[in-house]
């Protein structure tokens, strides 16, 4: 973790920074902190973002905005029903 450096705010800065920004002198280094970890991670974020459009674009039907009557039958019907996941990594014999 790298070092933070941070200049002091004259009292009347500081004051208008706590009025206006709410901000505490207190967790200013750990909210600098956080906004340096949500950078290191926004590539994979990124990544997810585009995962979501490309796959909302490539099967738009699984992106129904409003349910209707065909798409409640369809679920009331018990088809579209999840298996659980196996216990084992291998498929039963």
């Amino acid at each position: 973790m790298s070092t933070i450096h941070l200049r002091e705010l004259d009292p009347t800065l500081r004051e208008l920074a706590r009025k206006n920004c709410k901000e505490d002198a207190d967790t200013v280094v750990e909210q600098i902190l956080t906004i340096q970890e949500w950078i290191k991670n926004w590539r994979r974020t990124k990544k997810r973002i585009d995962d979501y459009y490309s796959l909302k674009s490539a099967f738009p039907m699984c992106w129904v905005n409003e349910l209707t009557d065909e798409l409640l039958e369809f679920y009331r019907s018990g088809i579209h029903i999840i298996p659980n996941k196996p216990i084992a990594p291998v498929d039963p014999p």
